[in-house]
């Protein structure tokens, strides 16, 4: 019985860290550093000197820019996350995270679910249930699209850690000097969406994960070890008798736990393990993550340790009265 209770909860636990760990990064704003600028840029697309996202391109990769840009297509918002700093030989395959409500404008080519973005074909690597309505797709592509359509406004987002400041101001400036009839404003990074709100819609999994985790260790301390030390009362006293003192006891039901704990966690992590390789799961759920396992272990042989030690250094001492009653 505890050997299957340790498997379920270490396999819940994974599941609902992972989940954490999902919601953190499914929005644009858990992927920032505090030092990232936002840059809102204005123009009449209609003029012969405005912008396309080409030269935006072209002006981004002059200064090895990292960052995102917002994209506002049709009734659906998102951000197109690019790292200039890459050389040729890193880049990576573009990538989309989108929401289950853009999945029938998704198309099958070679095998793969894909979906065009101004120009640019995205092979879709899940689907995002956690993230707040400012992030309807997340675009994983390490240099925009050359598309020569000319936009009316943007809003970029620059993250070069130290020299954010100075890689801002240069595209700024760059911007103005292709388009001088350009509006540019320079925000805090604290206006996007989701930056510093503990209650997005994504923190509440996190917060209701967090609170579910919890109970089963409690569970784990208050109910499944107690019945289990108690199952062991016959050897305990047999124990007592043959002269076994408190530090044997206590060292028997200690090393009982961590040997029936280890096994449990052990089926709990080989069930979790090949549900990661059924597809549909990261698909529609995310990665269950190793960290998340790491995690679930420590706090599963952490607090049940305790537990488990605190309660048969108490029940040792019943024992003895028990002892001393029956002799």
């Amino acid at each position: 019985m505890m050997i299957t209770f340790f498997a379920v909860t270490y396999f819940l636990c994974a599941f609902l860290i992972s989940m954490f760990l999902n919601s953190v990064s499914s929005g644009v704003a858990g992927r920032l550093s505090d030092n990232a600028e936002i840059i809102t840029v204005n123009q009449n697309h209609n003029s012969e000197s405005a912008l396309t996202y080409s030269d935006l391109g072209d002006i981004l990769s002059k200064y090895k820019a990292v960052g995102a840009i917002k994209l506002v297509i049709e009734y659906n918002s998102g951000y197109a996350l690019f790292d200039y700093e890459k050389t040729s030989s890193e880049n990576s395959a573009p990538t989309a995270v989108i929401k289950p409500e853009l999945e029938p404008y998704c198309m099958t080519i070679n095998g793969r679910k894909t979906i065009n973005f101004i120009g640019q074909n995205y092979t879709v690597s899940s689907i995002n249930i956690y993230g707040g309505k400012d992030s309807d797709f997340i675009l994983q592509s390490d240099k925009l699209s050359g598309s020569t359509v000319r936009f009316s406004g943007l809003t970029l987002i620059i993250d070069n850690k130290d020299k954010t400041p100075s890689v801002t101001e240069s595209i700024k400036s760059d911007i103005t000097g292709k388009n001088p009839d350009t509006n540019i404003r320079t925000d805090d990074i604290s206006k996007i969406a989701g930056k510093g709100n503990l209650f997005t819609s994504g923190n509440i999994v996190i917060i209701i994960a967090i609170l579910l985790i919890g109970l089963l260790i409690l569970m784990n301390s208050g109910v499944f070890t107690w019945s289990w030390i108690n199952s062991k009362r016959s050897e305990i006293m047999a124990r007592r008798i043959c002269g076994a003192d408190d530090a044997d006891i206590k060292k028997m039901i200690f090393i009982n736990f961590l040997m029936i704990s280890a096994v449990g966690i052990l089926i709990g992590f080989i069930v979790t393990l090949l549900l990661t390789l059924i597809p549909a799961v990261s698909y529609y759920l995310g990665n269950i993550r190793i960290s998340a396992g790491l995690i679930s272990v420590a706090f599963i042989l952490l607090i049940g340790g305790i537990i488990s030690y605190s309660l048969s250094d108490k029940y040792s001492h019943e024992q003895v009265i028990s002892l001393r009653r029956v002799l």
